[in-house]
């Protein structure tokens, strides 16, 4: 929220004390970040763009049989992968 603020504030700052071509450069550094994308209309609804999944082709490999891993001491620091945490 503190970061918004601080925007605002300095857009503030650009309009009443910056020059009249920072003002226009402005205006038009927005203009080009809120138009509308070459695909969008002007006043279409956002919509949730629909997944896109991607399959490997050929058959999946069967699953292997992990080993149990050992039981850890109490205080162990472990990994994601279950490997312990070297310092």
């Amino acid at each position: 929220m503190a970061m918004a603020e601080n925007l605002v504030t300095r857009l503030q700052l650009i309009v009443l004390s910056g020059t009249d071509a920072d003002v226009l450069r402005l205006v038009t550094v927005a203009n080009e970040v809120f138009r509308p994308g070459p695909h969008e209309k002007n006043g279409d609804a956002q919509r949730p763009m629909p997944a896109t999944f991607v399959r490997a082709s050929g058959p999946t490999p069967a699953p292997t049989e992990a080993t149990p891993t050992p039981p850890t001491a109490p205080g162990t620091l472990l990994d994601a992968n279950g490997q312990e945490y070297v310092g």
